[in-house]
């Protein structure tokens, strides 16, 4: 693996590791409200960050605008894809609790603001 691309995959399983494991030993969904979405910002960011990294070279001669684009539909990719993942944790969660636990969806409202604010995190990344 490229040294380009493993700053941001450390800093996503860290983020991860921390938010999923961390945040609900600690209860701090229960204290510190909207806490999944920092958590979606940030991994909205990180995402942008790994495929800018990733496409470096092909990246290279588009202009800013795609760029931001591409990043952006990067991070809202990636975003739609663990928002299904959730949805279909949730049918396995009464055979697995602990799954239930530590990764589960909610209802739609959270879905698309979870979105929201991975899109906003690429859209942080791309601007910068």
């Amino acid at each position: 693996m490229s040294r380009r691309l493993f700053l941001p995959i450390i800093v996503g399983f860290a983020v991860m590791a921390f938010g999923i494991v961390l945040a609900t030993k600690f209860d701090i969904y229960s204290a510190i409200p909207h806490f999944d979405k920092i958590l979606h910002i940030s991994g909205g960011f990180i995402v942008a960050w790994f495929f800018a990294r990733f496409f470096q070279k092909d990246l290279a001669g588009v202009s800013r605008f795609h760029r931001f684009l591409i990043l952006v539909a990067m991070a809202g990719l990636v975003g739609l894809i663990w928002e299904f993942a959730e949805f279909s944790s949730s049918f396995l969660a009464p055979s697995h609790p602990l799954l239930h636990k530590y990764f589960y969806g909610g209802d739609l409202i959270d879905t698309l603001t979870d979105l929201m604010a991975d899109l906003a995190g690429g859209i942080l990344y791309a601007l910068f």
